[in-house]
């Protein structure tokens, strides 16, 4: 890392741990500050630490005012978005659906400000049987139904995006391993959260979902500073409330305790959680991996194909050769199937007529190339060109138990 990345990981810190933000002795470029706080969602909470430090540091204005102006957004957002999850909490508690909520709705209230978490979406856990009773719910509260996956429907509404979850894993992770099964019955470890009807996990099992959730961005494209900040955080909070023996023993039986154990070495060495253990990682890795993290964004995506990642996992399940599984990969790129398609609302003009999927291929050509230009062809020949990228991917994998 380099000292602007490190001092961007120490602003953070100062606030998650609320400590006096330090002035740094080296020199500082305030715009990869500025870029690492925008990619990874973090602007709030930059520029509470960097507001300390005026007629301390020499920070330029447009950047401070940028971050402020962030800041000031965020605050209406949160309002906005609160009132909203707060009334379909209310709404879902009438109407007697039970559900869990989780992830980032509950995590923001842990911090000291609630603005420094931000969040785009509500994540909600449902039984499958009371899927098409929300989706009438969502309709009348004045949500769109924007995709439907197998497992998780999608509602947005204005400063309001909705994940309707009918699993808490949706991806496979780990090819041994049956993560559906293991999270199948998760209201065997829930607590109330509001009303009759509303739970959030426990702080134990909800913290292993948290670190399974990051063992999906992994090994997906990969993870950002938001995920890790999350988890010191979490132990922030609740400290020695936690049994670490038991989630050991969950971490176990989800083969996920290496992964775990480079994740409390992140918090350790960037936030300063202060865990007592005897965990290691090599100089090199450590390096590789901040490196990774700080360049791919909040979820991994920033800069990176996600495609790739694709091939490496189909690689991996069925041994078939590189140059075969790009090909099925450029195609379903190209030629998605009518099932893949009608999912997304862009595409609903389609439903009951798959005879018009040629047509839908040629329209999605064309707006591709008018949304990304000619860097739709970039991400084309990414995937042509990933060997390198590929193998580079396999070994950070492969140290991190995935």
């Amino acid at each position: 890392m380099n000292n602007s990345q490190k001092y961007f990981l120490e602003l953070i810190s100062s606030q998650i741990n609320e400590t006096d933000v330090m002035v740094s002795e080296n020199i500082i470029d305030w715009c990869e500050i500025y870029n690492l706080a925008k990619i990874h969602s973090l602007e709030s909470i930059v520029f509470s630490a960097i507001n300390k430090l005026q007629n301390k540091m020499d920070i330029p204005l447009e950047i401070y005012n940028k971050l402020k102006k962030k800041l000031l957004f965020q605050m209406k957002y949160n309002m906005v978005f609160d009132q909203n999850a707060d009334k379909l909490i209310d709404v879902f508690n009438e109407e007697k659906i039970k559900h869990i909520v989780i992830k980032g709705y509950i995590l923001k209230k842990y911090y000291p400000s609630r603005e420094y978490r931000s969040m785009s979406d509500i994540d909600i856990f449902i039984d499958l049987s009371d899927r098409e009773k929300v989706y009438k719910i969502m309709k009348y509260l004045g949500y769109e139904n924007e995709r439907q996956c197998d497992d998780v429907w999608t509602y947005k509404k204005k400063f309001s995006y909705i994940e309707v979850h009918t699993t808490l894993v949706e991806q496979e992770i780990k090819q041994d391993i049956d993560f559906k099964k293991y999270f199948s019955n998760p209201w065997e470890y829930t607590v109330s959260l509001k009303g009759d009807y509303s739970y959030t996990l426990n702080k134990n099992y909800h913290l292993i979902y948290l670190l399974v959730h990051i063992a999906k961005h992994f090994y997906g494209c990969g993870c950002g500073v938001r995920m890790i900040m999350d988890i010191a955080m979490y132990i922030n909070k609740f400290g020695k409330e936690l049994d670490w023996d038991y989630i050991w023993v969950e971490m176990d039986k989800v083969d996920l305790r290496l992964l775990t154990q480079n994740i409390l070495i992140l918090c350790n060495k960037w936030f300063d959680t202060n865990l007592d253990f005897e965990y290691e990682i090599e100089e090199d890795f450590y390096n590789k991996l901040s490196e990774t993290i700080l360049t791919g964004g909040t979820f991994g995506f920033y800069n990176s194909n996600f495609r790739i990642a694709q091939i490496r996992n189909d690689i991996a399940k069925t041994n078939k050769k590189s140059n075969s599984v790009k090909t099925k990969i450029l195609k379903q790129m190209l030629f998605p199937s009518y099932e893949e398609l009608i999912k997304s609302k862009q595409y609903s003009f389609l439903r009951d007529k798959k005879y018009l999927i040629d047509f839908a291929w040629i329209y999605r050509g064309f707006y591709q190339l008018k949304s990304r230009g000619f860097g739709s062809l970039g991400y084309l020949g990414s995937v042509l060109n990933s060997e390198n990228k590929i193998k580079e991917q396999n070994e950070t994998m492969n140290k991190l138990g995935l």
